[in-house]
């Protein structure tokens, strides 16, 4: 946890909490007979980190966290690492989708017993980090929702208390672990941070390279209320228990695509991607996002940009991504790209940023607007 804090004391421009969502929870918490289930989705190793000093700072207990074996990456490359993060009340859970029975009862059993005895769990609720930036409709209910359904009987029945699911929305402008999600995209393979690596980002990341996060605790969800309304009433056999585990997966998903901001880090990074020649004036650059920032405004679509990018801004946004800037804050400022057409990471991450605004873009044609050269 300190060296986490350490890094993003120094990375992150800044931590931007929707309150009104906070005080909604400690509410739920005070009022009745309770249990709250914080799910986000899991899009970074930071949001674990993240959750902890949010709820810690605003009063919230912080409880257990139901995480992921599969995509959890050690840091230090030390074997204590695990026990730090587990005596944080980290719980690797596994979340293969050809795992045996036995391991999804063992884990319904286990967040049975947590939810009933916490008033706070949290519950990842997708298996990995996403590859692409995008979220896509879901096809198959996560691990974790059937998990969760299968376990609210067993608290329903024990302790006669309310589950609340409050689903979280995480925004980052830049993911902490971009180079080692890059690597894994282009080998496939899952990669820990070795403890050179460790050092180098602890001691070296540039000031404010993460930008902006945002956090949003979204409307509750009575599992309860969810249930009557999806399935019907009665117990929750097996196919209402798949019936409603998928439905529950595709509606928490499409809350948090209605609710994840598009931020300036994404139009930029489209832009970049875009452009083909080994260098583009800052002046275009500026022309292209404040054309995407008009069109992002007038049809009402979620961000958090509050003014029209201007020049000091996007050439610290342009320097975070990788990028060298000539002649700073000048008319003449000029964007160094060539670098694109031979980091195939950098290419890749780029396209990761770029992912979220597609599905809001390119169906109108919009997408023109700003990309065009």
């Amino acid at each position: 946890m300190w060296y986490f804090n350490k890094t993003m004391r120094c990375a992150v421009r800044g931590l931007n909490v929707y309150t009104p969502g906070i005080e909604r929870v400690k509410s739920l918490i005070d009022s009745g007979n309770n249990k709250i289930v914080f799910v986000p989705l899991y899009k970074s190793f930071g949001d674990f980190f993240t959750l902890q000093y949010i709820n810690y700072t605003y009063g919230i207990e912080n409880g257990f966290t139901f995480g992921n074996l599969e995509d959890t990456p050690r840091i230090g490359g030390f074997k204590q690492d695990k026990g730090w993060i587990e005596s944080s009340g980290y719980i690797y859970s596994r979340r293969n989708n050809g795992q045996s029975l036995q391991g999804n009862y063992v884990n319904s059993a286990l967040l049975s017993e947590i939810i009933k005895n916490n008033k706070v769990t949290t519950l990842f609720q997708n298996r990995r980090r996403f590859r692409d930036g995008k979220l896509s409709f879901k096809k198959q209910a996560d691990k974790s929702m059937i998990w969760l359904l299968d376990a609210f009987q067993s608290v329903k029945e024990s302790v006669n208390a309310n589950v609340m699911i409050v689903p979280v929305m995480i925004s980052y402008d830049r993911i902490y672990e971009q180079g080692n999600l890059s690597r894994e995209m282009i080998t496939g393979e899952r990669r820990d941070y070795d403890f050179t690596g460790t050092m180098k980002q602890m001691f070296f990341t540039p000031e404010n390279s993460l930008g902006e996060v945002f956090v949003k605790y979204l409307e509750p969800v009575n599992i309860e209320d969810y249930l009557k309304k999806t399935v019907g009433s009665g117990p929750l056999d097996q196919e209402k228990l798949d019936v409603a585990s998928l439905q529950l997966t595709q509606d928490l998903t499409a809350m948090q695509h209605q609710n994840t901001p598009i931020t300036l880090n994404a139009v930029i990074s489209t832009i970049l991607l875009q452009d083909a020649a080994e260098k583009m004036p800052m002046k275009t650059l500026l022309e292209y996002a404040g054309l995407g920032y008009d069109y992002i405004k007038a049809k009402n679509f979620p961000t958090m940009m509050q003014v029209k990018p201007y020049q000091v801004l996007v050439e610290a946004h342009v320097e975070a991504l990788g990028f060298e800037v000539k002649n700073k804050t000048s008319k003449n400022a000029m964007i160094i790209t060539n670098s694109l057409s031979v980091d195939l990471k950098q290419t890749l991450m780029l396209s990761y940023y770029s992912m979220p605004i597609s599905a809001y873009f390119i169906s109108e044609g919009a997408i023109a607007l700003f990309l065009s050269n």
